[in-house]
């Protein structure tokens, strides 16, 4: 997802597919109308305050993290790390930064 579709999905309400698995969300899909994605892998989840946050990955091999809002119950993209910049930062011979937003465990 290029950084400006990035910026206007921050904006927008977020459109998350969910399907409960003992009682929790997992991400099936996720984007806006037409724009859709389609979640081949849930990487991690944790909660954090009054939000849950999962990092999946896309068909393209982008990695998001998603922000549940438990109170609104509104869903937005909290983080994306495209392929590309995975595969320079390693190119590099760096390590790529993996880090949770604030108040996450």
């Amino acid at each position: 997802m290029p950084a400006d579709e990035i910026a206007a999905a921050s904006r927008e309400t977020l459109r998350v597919e969910t399907r409960l698995d003992d009682g929790h969300l997992i991400p099936l899909r996720f984007g806006h109308d037409g724009s859709m994605r389609d979640v081949v892998e849930l990487v991690d989840h944790w909660p954090g305050d009054g939000h849950c946050y999962f990092r999946v990955r896309d068909a393209g091999g982008g990695l998001y993290i998603l922000r549940h809002d438990e109170r609104t119950r509104r869903w937005d993209i909290h983080a994306f790390e495209s392929v590309s910049a995975h595969l320079s930062t390693l190119d590099a011979g760096r390590t790529p930064a993996r880090t949770r937003p604030e108040g996450s465990q």
